[in-house]
């Protein structure tokens, strides 16, 4: 399809609030991974707010990632209720998994602009941990959920 189309390369755009030191991420959760079938997955997460603000919305942003460390998607997973510092909470989320059956193009030249700024795209390097968890890696992240509640 990209032959037929003439695709010649890809930017991509990004504008984030995220600085280059890092985010709120709450807090550092646990995670298991069991198989639902060859293609989808059950996250389970055990979140502990580590912040000193009331309440907080927890998230994990959840990465597909292959035995090489290549991303094939990413979700973002919000539980649905809010967790009081020093607290912990459990949910899990389904996760479908597309590596299987989805192709990698890499003849087309990528470019990536995050906030205006061109940036380069790192080397790929394997990733132990998500090769130990059926291929998924997570990353904590959080609300704030009196700011989500007041608005």
């Amino acid at each position: 399809m990209l032959d037929s189309l003439k695709i010649l390369s890809v930017e991509l755009f990004a504008e984030t609030d995220v600085s280059e030191r890092g985010y709120i991420h709450g807090g550092t959760p646990g995670y298991a991974v069991l198989p639902i079938n060859n293609n989808e997955v059950n996250i389970q997460t055990n979140y502990y707010n580590e912040l000193t603000t009331e309440i907080n919305i927890p998230a994990i942003l959840i990465a597909e990632k292959d035995a090489n460390g290549t991303i094939w998607q990413s979700k973002l997973a919000v539980c649905k209720k809010a967790v009081r510092s020093g607290l912990n909470v459990s949910y899990s989320e389904t996760f479908q998994k597309i590596q299987n059956k989805a192709g990698l193009m890499k003849q087309v030249p990528v470019t990536v602009f995050i906030n205006g700024q061109l940036r380069s795209i790192l080397p790929l390097e394997k990733d132990e941990t998500a090769n130990t968890h059926n291929g998924i890696a997570v990353l904590p992240h959080c609300f704030m959920s009196q700011e989500i509640y007041l608005q």
